[in-house]
């Protein structure tokens, strides 16, 4: 608005310049005169409507841009911690009731066990890529996480690539503890799945850092992303 009315009173000064220089002028016509402040108003009203669109879409940007980071602090984050927490719940819950390679569980209640790790690895992996993709369509708008942020969310990656591989070796040990006529499996077995549950849920701890600092109470939301 500043750049167009500073446009305005320019034109304005130019024909008063010309109004003065020219004024003693015979051949002189003022008619000319309004067809050029028709022009000029036209000029105007184009370079006008140009800056108008432009901050336009700057804000459109900077609204989809947010609208993108709210998905990922409101939906993707949550997902994931949510889905750990319950995963470490489980976890804990079947190192109670797989109590030694002689358990008397049966195989149908350890074939359930492995569904619902495979249902996790899959619910972790879709909503990890479903927050990579968000991360990079923000650069489309020329935003990026800042820099601890950035730091936080790595490790956070790696913590969840971690959680996978060792609910994958699980789902191993499941296995193992359902050949009842190999004894010696189902006591390997049983090793592998009581060594691994506490590393799980360790790795599951370890993301408790990045939820208390993405939701740190007195943290602002637009203050995670930064344009570049």
């Amino acid at each position: 608005m500043l750049v167009a009315t500073v446009i305005v009173l320019l034109w304005v000064a130019i024909l008063a310049f010309i109004k003065v220089l020219f004024s003693s002028s015979d051949s002189f016509e003022w008619g000319s005169v309004s067809d050029l402040l028709s022009a000029g108003s036209s000029v105007i009203t184009l370079i006008f409507a140009g800056y108008v669109y432009s901050n336009w879409q700057k804000e459109k940007y900077r609204d989809d841009a947010y609208t993108i980071q709210k998905q990922i602090i409101t939906q993707h984050y949550p997902k994931i911690f949510n889905t750990v927490e319950e995963l470490e719940f489980k976890l804990k819950n079947y190192q109670f009731r797989i109590n030694g390679y002689d358990h008397h569980l049966k195989d149908s209640v350890l074939e359930s066990m492995k569904s619902y790790l495979l249902d996790t690895i899959t619910e972790l992996e879709v909503t990890t890529q479903l927050l990579a993709n968000d991360l990079n369509t923000m650069k489309l708008f020329r935003y990026k996480p800042v820099h601890e942020f950035d730091k936080i969310h790595f490790g956070l990656i790696n913590i969840i690539e971690l959680i996978i591989q060792s609910i994958r070796t699980i789902i191993m040990t499941l296995r193992g503890l359902k050949m009842s006529e190999f004894e010696h499996v189902r006591q390997k077995s049983y090793s592998s799945f009581k060594s691994i549950i506490p590393l799980t849920v360790k790795n599951a701890h370890n993301l408790f850092e990045a939820k208390n600092y993405i939701f740190s109470n007195d943290r602002d939301l637009r203050k995670l992303f930064i344009t570049f």
